[in-house]
């Protein structure tokens, strides 16, 4: 009975859709933004029919190239990851006529279980936001040789992607535009004091700490540099905490590796009326009176990039590198805080990174031999 009941719902769709087709209705599916609970709710009832080969397909259906989206775990749909991830894809679809989907994990679980979810249905490329989820990405690219992963802002050692040669990692090397952002600071500071935040002490956030603090000192080598971990890139209250506290200490213009915490940290500027510079997106817009500027990654750009070259055959495996030179990893003053003495010495340095004139030092050994043993989150 289960088969033939299975047969007759089969019969009953493919009657359903050859109707759908004839009165000219299209669905997109970038219209997909679904949760784990969700996804599997429409998919349940079609399992024992799980990808089927793509050579089975009738000859006159065009076959798309399918693409999808696993948001940044825990983080929301509103989150910067996602929501720029996601436009980039949408872009993706609207140029190249593939089909896409997103889903978003809430949990550990839900994010590997969605990996699966996305090879069981035969998707040419899945984009992700792994950067806490190491372990479950070297599985998945493990057990799923032809399922091709692209990491955005991916830091993981690269041990965990070797012998993966369908597995590309979109790394943002924002060590020249945060010696931009320690130009600025260091000319705009009037107390000679300045301060630096990050989220966690690692690989990433140590890069653009030593490319910062060698753009302060040579703006203003009497400058002091206030340095904390607030061991968070959520946790917004920890963010205006600290800058609160660094204000405090005589501070005037703060930067920020710490991700949302860092909303809290331009809060916290904003309280005390010192100048914050912002990371990962224009976040002019949180406190336009007092964000001078941002260090801008250029996610969705990297999104559309990577889809285009998978529709193209043309997908590279390794590290992908979005910097400065490219402009993937970009400096953008905002508004008009910044003076024009400010502005034209920023274009004149950022010119002199470009050309390879000045090499900003992007590794403990290149930072303390050139400044000394002054940076204290590595």
């Amino acid at each position: 009975m289960r088969k033939a009941g299975a047969a007759w719902l089969a019969v009953l769709l493919a009657l359903c859709l050859t109707a759908c087709g004839a009165a000219g209705r299209a669905v997109s599916q970038s219209d997909e933004v679904l949760t784990r609970d969700e996804t599997m709710a429409g998919e349940g009832a079609n399992q024992a029919n799980d990808s089927p080969d793509r050579s089975e397909q009738a000859a006159s259906e065009p076959v798309k190239l399918k693409i999808g989206l696993l948001g940044e775990m825990g983080q929301g749909e509103d989150s910067f990851f996602n929501q720029s991830a996601w436009s980039g894809l949408e872009k993706a679809e609207q140029e190249m006529g593939i089909a896409v989907k997103r889903l978003d994990s809430r949990t550990e679980a839900e994010y590997g279980a969605n990996l699966e979810d996305f090879a069981r249905e035969r998707y040419d490329l899945v984009i992700v936001s792994g950067r806490d989820m190491t372990e479950a990405l070297a599985e998945a690219a493990g057990k799923h040789p032809k399922l091709q992963i692209a990491v955005l802002d991916w830091w993981a050692e690269t041990a965990a992607i070797s012998g993966n040669d369908h597995m590309a990692v979109i790394r943002f090397d924002p060590v020249s535009a945060a010696y931009l952002a320690g130009i600025a600071a260091g000319m705009m500071t009037k107390t000679d004091q300045v301060g630096w935040i990050v989220g966690a002490g690692n690989e990433r956030t140590a890069a653009a700490g030593y490319g910062y603090l060698a753009g302060v000192l040579d703006a203003n080598p009497d400058a002091v540099i206030l340095q904390m971990n607030v061991h968070s890139f959520s946790d917004q209250e920890q963010g205006r905490a600290a800058a609160c506290q660094m204000a405090e200490e005589g501070a005037d213009v703060l930067f920020h590796e710490a991700g949302s915490c860092g909303l809290g940290v331009i809060q916290g500027c904003q309280e005390r009326q010192i100048l914050a510079i912002g990371m990962d997106y224009d976040q002019s817009a949180s406190a336009p009176e007092f964000v001078a500027a941002s260090v801008v990654k250029q996610l969705e750009q990297a999104v559309l990039d990577v889809s285009r070259s998978c529709a193209e055959g043309k997908l590279e495996s390794g590290i992908l590198t979005y910097d400065l030179r490219n402009e993937g990893c970009d400096f953008l003053p905002a508004g008009d805080i910044l003076p024009e003495e400010v502005l034209t010495a920023l274009q004149t340095v950022k010119e002199q990174l470009m050309e390879g004139q000045i090499m900003v030092p992007n590794t403990r050994e290149e930072f303390e031999a050139a400044y000394g043993d002054v940076y204290l989150l590595d």
